[in-house]
């Protein structure tokens, strides 16, 4: 069975030439730098995803969960909002 997989692109490098790739939230925990850090954000941001692969200025996300609009829009909002200080308030 395959994964649901969606591909992010962004105006931002999150690494150089070589990817990596988080297949778990601790994945994310023990690795260094910005891609690491981007891939700990979205595990503990959306439930579902199962793995991450970050490379240049595109993230890769595999989900166990069908992409809905919802899914979809939650992880590019993290994304989105990755590197802002005071990031905008989810409306409640």
């Amino acid at each position: 069975m395959f994964d649901d997989i969606a591909v992010f692109v962004t105006d931002r490098s999150f690494t150089g030439v070589e990817g990596v790739r988080f297949e778990s939230p601790a994945d994310a925990e023990a690795g260094e730098g910005v891609p690491a850090k981007l891939a700990a954000h979205l595990y503990a941001s959306e439930e579902g995803l199962r793995h991450i692969y970050v490379a240049s200025n595109t993230v890769t996300v595999g989900s166990v969960l069908a992409w809905s609009d919802t899914h979809l829009a939650a992880v590019q909002r993290a994304i989105e909002e990755f590197f802002l200080f005071y990031p905008a308030e989810s409306p409640n």
